[in-house]
């Protein structure tokens, strides 16, 4: 299993991106979903995802802040 995070602020796209994952990528695992700069770290922190589904417009901020805080990458 992929263990998978997605920070996106638009919960129309959380949702796309979840269907998507379980529709035709079943060897992947949604630990969790974010929807802002700070949720989005305290996330990546606690899970320590593989992949990680990143929004680069996100309504506080945007993707290369939560890259910033997480160095090294």
């Amino acid at each position: 299993m992929i263990k998978t995070v997605i920070i996106d602020d638009e919960p129309a796209m959380q949702d796309v991106n979840c269907r998507l994952l379980n529709e035709y990528f079943p060897e992947i695992y949604l630990a969790g979903i974010a929807n802002s700069v700070e949720t989005g770290v305290q996330l990546i922190k606690k899970e320590n995802p593989q992949l990680v589904l990143l929004d680069v417009e996100l309504g506080s901020g945007n993707g290369f802040q939560v890259l910033q805080q997480l160095k090294p990458y």
